[in-house]
């Protein structure tokens, strides 16, 4: 609705109001802001009080921290093999986030769940961002960590709140994420 709105208040304007279009053409970007925040108070809000107040005031996730945080991964034990080749200014910060925590999530799945390296690709490829994490499917007991059952639920609405779509796969005796977005995530024009 917003996007119609802002599309009818610009085609009755005057020629002559210049600044007002530019204005009408930022609300977009703006508004995806502001959704983008809107998520991070939301996922805050889920969590309760479990959230210490240090952690609620880090900042956003972004595509330039997905170096530290397969690097955090790695000192508690998990093998990550990684190819990262998106440059971080490309993109819409909500799809930085939401790129971050569906790797964040993939990732976490491979330790409780898997054994043996994980694999990680984050590229651009067709003006597309494109995301998969796969890992070999642990068959002992002691590699299936109890969870709570919505990391899935969770990694499928992160994406399709921005205009992308996640794919969770398992063949044979391997495990797969594959997510895929626009750099600029859900159009509102």
């Amino acid at each position: 609705m917003l996007s119609v709105n802002l599309g009818v208040a610009e085609i009755g304007l005057p020629p002559e109001a210049s600044s007002s279009r530019q204005a009408l053409d930022s609300a977009p970007s703006n508004a995806r802001n502001v959704v983008s925040e809107t998520q991070r108070i939301l996922t805050l809000l889920r969590r309760g009080d479990a959230v210490a107040d240090e952690d609620a005031l880090r900042p956003t996730p972004s595509l330039a921290a997905l170096d530290s945080l397969i690097e955090s991964l790695e000192s508690i034990g998990l093998e990550v093999t990684a190819s990262i080749s998106v440059p971080d200014a490309a993109h819409e910060p909500v799809v930085g986030v939401t790129v971050y925590r569906i790797v964040q999530e993939a990732l976490t799945n491979a330790y409780r769940h898997g054994e043996g390296a994980a694999v990680v690709g984050v590229h651009e490829e067709g003006g597309r961002i494109h995301v998969c994490v796969e890992n070999r499917i642990s068959h002992t007991l002691g590699g299936a960590v109890a969870g709570s059952g919505l990391g899935l639920v969770e990694m499928r609405e992160r994406a399709e709140s921005c205009g992308g779509a996640l794919a969770v796969s398992s063949v044979e005796d391997r495990f797969r994420i594959s997510a895929e977005h626009s750099p600029v995530g859900a159009q509102l024009a």
